[in-house]
């Protein structure tokens, strides 16, 4: 739990604490906690089951029609990063491509292209993070502004992984996946693959994929996982949302911390000062 993460520091029980909500850094900067703040690899989206929603310019619409720069700004005061790929900035390769930007006439106008009928959609989310549920309920409104009603419905994790990634019984799934590598996380893609939770298929990318593992040439291998990372974008089987900061606080007595955007800390040139 976040909160009481962050009491413990407050009291002194511990000296560095991990995940800290952004909503309080500003009470342990004015404590004299130091805060370390990294872009992480956490890709924070809602997945589009494609075989509900197999229409493309329906899953443009809805990334059209979120303001992911509002969401940034505002619920997380500025600690992530609007998503503008796939995969994180943080592993080399990784493409920088068009921002879906707020746009809801031209989210309209997709939809009326598509014949999209009025339906409602439910959108699962995990109780295991309330920022999480704080987000769908944003978005949420956001997507009824464009005449989608959204119902949401929150799953224990347990329960919410089983639906999502096994039964694949959703319109709408908001998560994070947080892979350890470029190549990992374009495997998520991949038709059939275990975490491809929108059931999402393209045979290009599927090839790629094949092929970028065998090639020697940087360069090609480059231009090949940006072919990759774009199809899959413009294809959208997935509303983009943001990539999620590391946020760590310690004691000012804590010297020479580096936190990593796995969500981890390396420890080997730590000190304390008494």
């Amino acid at each position: 739990d976040s909160n009481a993460r962050v009491s413990a520091l407050l009291t002194g029980q511990v000296d560095v604490i991990l995940g800290v909500p952004p909503e309080l850094i500003q009470q342990l900067k004015e404590k004299n906690f130091k805060i370390y703040n990294i872009t992480g690899v956490r890709l924070v989206l809602i997945a589009i089951n494609v075989k509900r929603i197999p229409d493309v310019r329906i899953r443009q619409a809805l990334n059209y029609a979120i303001d992911k720069e509002l969401i940034v700004k505002n619920m997380l005061h500025g600690y992530a990063r609007v998503a503008d790929s796939v995969v994180s900035p943080v592993f080399p390769d990784a493409a920088k491509l068009q921002i879906y930007r707020y746009d809801p006439a031209r989210a309209h106008q997709l939809l009326k292209e598509s014949e999209w009928i009025n339906k409602t959609l439910k959108l699962l989310v995990s109780t295991r993070s309330p920022t999480d549920i704080e987000v769908a309920q944003v978005v949420q409104s956001f997507l009824k502004r464009i005449g989608i009603e959204v119902v949401i419905e929150e799953l224990e994790h347990t329960a919410f992984l089983k639906k999502v990634f096994m039964d694949h019984d959703f319109d709408l799934a908001l998560y994070g996946p947080t892979p350890s590598s470029l190549y990992y996380a374009l495997t998520y893609w991949r038709t059939g693959a275990a975490l491809n939770a929108p059931q999402y298929t393209n045979p290009t990318v599927d090839k790629l994929l094949d092929k970028v593992a065998s090639e020697k040439d940087p360069s090609k291998r480059t231009e090949i996982y940006k072919t990759i990372q774009k199809a899959i974008w413009e294809d959208c089987p997935a509303i983009w949302l943001y990539f999620e900061n590391v946020i760590i606080a310690s004691k000012t007595t804590i010297k020479e911390l580096k936190i990593l955007p796995f969500q981890m800390l390396e420890l080997e040139r730590v000190s304390i000062d008494e």
